[in-house]
């Protein structure tokens, strides 16, 4: 079964201000710029005039998020947020014309 991503969107808000493991590990400020980075698909410009920074600053502290999302939550979750944040640096750099991400979910991991 492949799931488009504008049809994921709401799945994952809702998985973002859900998940525990998140929570734990994430203040709410964390957690609302990784929801407007990942779900709203906002760039580092528009995430700057938002909070007020500068999108250098924005950046790197989206990647130390990533980094503390990395050691504090499963793998898998790690792996997914930095693939659709990669997919969505490329489409800021015009490498690609616009993120089309598939999602399969025919995958089964074991824990």
């Amino acid at each position: 079964m492949k799931i488009d991503r504008q049809q994921l969107n709401p799945i994952l808000s809702q998985w973002i201000k859900w998940d525990k493991d998140l929570a734990a590990c994430l203040r709410d400020i964390q957690l609302k710029l990784l929801y407007d980075r990942i779900v709203q698909g906002m760039n580092y410009t528009d995430l700057a005039k938002t909070y007020q920074s500068t999108p250098k600053l924005i950046q790197e502290i989206f990647h130390a998020l990533l980094l503390r999302i990395e050691r504090h939550c499963p793998k898998q979750t790690s792996a997914l947020l930095k693939e659709l944040n990669a997919e969505l640096e490329a489409a800021e750099n015009g490498k690609r014309k616009a993120v089309q991400t598939v999602f399969e979910f025919d995958r089964i991991f074991l824990n």
